[in-house]
């Protein structure tokens, strides 16, 4: 039979867990705890309430014969409640398992909440940094705004002002198109005119006009008036020379300007030049009654072919020489080759033909070519000759050298 402090025991601890299962059940988990807590108090409560008990209890033990008669009533009810004690127990058992679990959840949560601290006491500050910073901005923001609104009324009267330049700038635009149309067309006829103008001034560019086919037919009446025997052809080369002589004076050609490029013009590089070599027609020449070198040598190898031509009945090789003084100036002359390296020379400006002053005739190429180059003493003598023909109006050069160039290239036709 069980003691009456035991029976005390039981029926409290078996209360207390029917509290606490109660409690537990209807509570969250820090309510657990802070019962678990009251529990630890009660518990050393009751302890010493025990203690008192068991002073009490000799007092109890005269009253126990008197409750021996309850026992029987009360040994009922305690198998019943030791019945329910196993059930609270088991239960108990489970909630001490369940509260384990509970803890355990609990320090888990409690890292993460010291985490979850320290990360939000990091977000804070840069929380306060990033409000300093939004302050910042937004003051900044009304500076903008208020800029903004300045530039947009700016951007208005300047949007104005383009829809204004616009319209101009159309009309600028069809004026530029006109006045680039103007300027293709002046350019193009700039470099035609040039071209003509270079005819003139570059012996070269100058034969197409001075020396074609056309130019020399031109001359066909006057070479039949004028040739006394057309079958002889060293008294009729003769002949065109003493023309030439007593109806065209010698005239040094006066400086003219010389044409610039379109490009040089257009990038500002011109810079003005004279050039002081005219090239005329031969009938220029023949109508202003006076030329130089140039002249007088193209209008006589005009009259040569148209003599060839037109009353001969037959071509021979007729030369320009192009010379070049020492002393810088130029000189220009007609030149025959004949069988056996010899040459005929016929210069209108000099007064000079080979066989001068007899009857024109060829001689050897050397001796007549170091004759011929006696006349340029005062010039410092020859430099180089370029020795040209032409052909369908085209100019051909032939050799460029000095004299004894010239020489061993006659002396090769032999």
């Amino acid at each position: 039979m069980l003691s009456y402090r035991s029976i005390v025991a039981v029926s409290l601890v078996i209360a207390i867990l029917g509290v606490a299962s109660t409690f537990y059940l209807n509570s969250k988990y820090n309510l657990v705890l802070n019962d678990y807590t009251k529990l630890r108090i009660d518990y050393t409560s009751l302890s010493d309430d025990h203690r008192k008990l068991e002073e009490s209890f000799n007092d109890l033990l005269s009253r126990y014969r008197r409750l021996n008669e309850s026992y029987v009533r009360l040994n009922a009810s305690y198998t019943s409640v030791s019945h329910e004690y196993d059930v609270l127990m088991i239960l108990y058992e489970e909630l001490e398992d369940h509260y384990d679990e509970l803890q355990s959840r609990y320090n888990a949560l409690m890292d993460d909440y010291m985490a979850l601290r320290y990360m939000y006491n990091r977000l804070n500050e840069s929380y306060s940094i990033l409000e300093s910073m939004y302050e910042s901005l937004t003051e900044n923001y009304s500076i903008l705004q208020r800029s903004f609104d300045e530039l947009n009324i700016g951007y208005r009267d300047i949007q104005l002002e383009y829809i204004r330049l616009r319209s101009s700038y159309d009309k600028l635009l069809g004026s530029y198109e006109a006045l680039k149309a103007r300027y293709t067309n002046l350019s193009r006829n700039y470099e035609v005119w040039r071209r003509y103008m270079l005819s003139y001034l570059s012996f070269p560019d100058s034969i197409p006009r001075v020396l074609s086919d056309d130019e020399i037919g031109r001359f066909a009446s006057l070479v039949q008036a004028l040739i006394t025997y057309p079958l002889d052809y060293w008294l009729s080369i003769e002949e065109i020379y003493m023309y030439i002589k007593n109806h065209v004076g010698y005239a040094d050609d006066p400086p003219i300007p010389y044409p610039p490029t379109a490009s040089s013009l257009e990038a500002g590089y011109y810079k003005p030049e004279t050039y002081d070599r005219i090239i005329l027609s031969p009938m220029e020449t023949l109508k202003r009654g006076y030329g130089d070198s140039e002249d007088q040598s193209i209008l006589l190898y005009a009259l040569i072919k148209a003599y060839e031509r037109y009353m001969h009945g037959r071509e021979y090789v007729v030369w320009i020489l192009d010379i070049a003084l020492i002393d810088g100036k130029r000189h220009m002359a007609v030149a025959i080759p004949a069988q056996g390296g010899r040459i005929a020379i016929i210069d209108v400006a000099e007064g000079y033909y080979t066989g001068y002053p007899s009857s024109l005739r060829p001689l050897d190429s050397y001796m007549e070519l170091i004759s011929y180059s006696s006349l340029f003493i005062h010039h410092e003598g020859i430099e180089s000759v370029a020795i040209y023909t032409v052909r369908s109006g085209r100019l051909i050069r032939i050799l460029e050298g000095d004299l004894h160039d010239m020489i061993d290239f006659v002396k090769q036709l032999a």
